[in-house]
């Protein structure tokens, strides 16, 4: 669809959309020209303007605005300055699934110690055997994969993902052993300052817009 600004938006992976512009002033049914495309920043396209944003939900969306205006604007996150390594990212998440925050720790703390780095970088993760440092055998694998297919060629660097549409993104890591689209969107979210992204799959997400229905619908004042 083309909305009264010219910015298109089309279908993209698992059901989202691709848009062309940001987050903007509040139109009817379009955000004003607010351009944050990738692309136009080049690797320094890392995060948005919260206040921005945080104004055009509160306008478009009452029953979120209603909550909203009781936390007031987040600040922006430190993450979005930081440079990091994709891989080690990817390589962490895989690490801390299933198992909660110390006993994850524990076993990171365990590989950083065996490649003797503090990042987990796909070379080091291709030759040692992280099954001594405790991890199962279902990570080990998908260590190994998403070592290999950085190798290969397949997982983009930060500079990469920051010209890449966020379902593109998805796309190029959801293939890896162990990656789900939840995954990627909590490093699109965290480390990369995407400002359109909607974890659907994510149960903190679905409870948090069921209450904020049900609490709207019982003041009625939406």
């Amino acid at each position: 669809t083309e909305c009264q600004y010219g910015h298109q938006q089309s279908a993209g992976a698992g059901g989202g959309h691709r848009h062309d512009a940001g987050l903007g002033a509040v139109g009817d049914g379009c955000a004003a020209p607010l351009d944050l495309r990738p692309g136009l920043h080049a690797a320094s396209f890392h995060g948005f303007d919260t206040q921005v944003a945080y104004h055009y939900l509160v306008r478009r969306d009452c029953k979120l605005g209603t909550w909203m205006k009781r936390i007031a604007c987040l600040p922006p996150q430190s993450n979005w300055k930081k440079l990091f390594d994709p891989v080690d990212a990817l390589a962490r998440a895989i690490l801390f699934q299933q198992l909660n925050g110390k006993a994850a720790s524990t076993a990171v703390g365990r590989v950083e110690t065996a490649i003797g780095s503090k990042r987990l970088h796909s070379d080091t993760l291709g030759r040692i055997d992280v099954r001594a440092c405790g991890v199962s055998g279902n990570k080990t694998l998908a260590l190994r994969d998403l070592s290999l297919r950085k190798t290969m060629g397949e997982i983009p660097g930060v500079r990469q993902m920051s010209i890449m549409y966020q379902d593109d993104i998805v796309a190029a890591l959801v293939p890896v052993r162990g990656i789900g689209r939840w995954t990627v969107e909590m490093m699109l979210m965290s480390r990369l300052g995407r400002p359109d992204v909607l974890p659907i799959d994510d149960l903190g997400i679905r409870k948090g817009a069921q209450r904020v229905d049900k609490g709207c619908s019982r003041r009625k004042s939406c």
